[in-house]
């Protein structure tokens, strides 16, 4: 479990608030979502598998999700989209939005699990930082 809170650029105070879960296992992604983050002016927690992710889901406060699909372990990303969303429905939670990641063609079963959204690795930041504003800027 890991936090980041630099706030590098300025941003709306609305936006400094916001707070993301990074679900990743390649350390290099994690680095460069956990910059993104920071440059852009979010907290973020960092998971490297989808069981842990899920316990920081359930436990912390977040206004995002951003997840590999292929995650090591007993859980894989898409698990943990169908898990995380059962749980906000049983609990009557607001939908949390969710952002899938791979590098392989997974976006129809991800968005059929439950992602709003899907980027192929390697993703451009400059697309990422489009989805992630039209998120909260709604």
């Amino acid at each position: 479990m890991n936090y980041s809170k630099n706030n590098i650029n300025s941003k709306p105070s609305d936006l400094k608030a916001k707070k993301i879960l990074i679900i990743e296992d390649q350390p290099i992604i994690q680095k460069l979502l956990t910059i993104f983050c920071d440059r852009s002016g979010f907290m973020c927690g960092v998971s490297d598998n989808a069981k842990s992710g899920y316990e920081m889901a359930i436990v912390d406060s977040y206004n995002l999700i951003i997840t590999d699909i292929n995650l090591p372990g007993e859980m894989s990303g898409i698990d943990f989209i169908i898990a995380y969303r059962i749980y906000e429905k049983k609990n009557n939670l607001p939908r949390l939005p969710i952002i899938a990641n791979s590098a392989n063609d997974y976006k129809i079963e991800a968005i059929e699990a439950g992602a709003n959204y899907f980027l192929e690795k390697p993703f451009d930041l400059g697309l990422l930082e489009k989805v992630v504003s039209s998120i909260f800027t709604k």
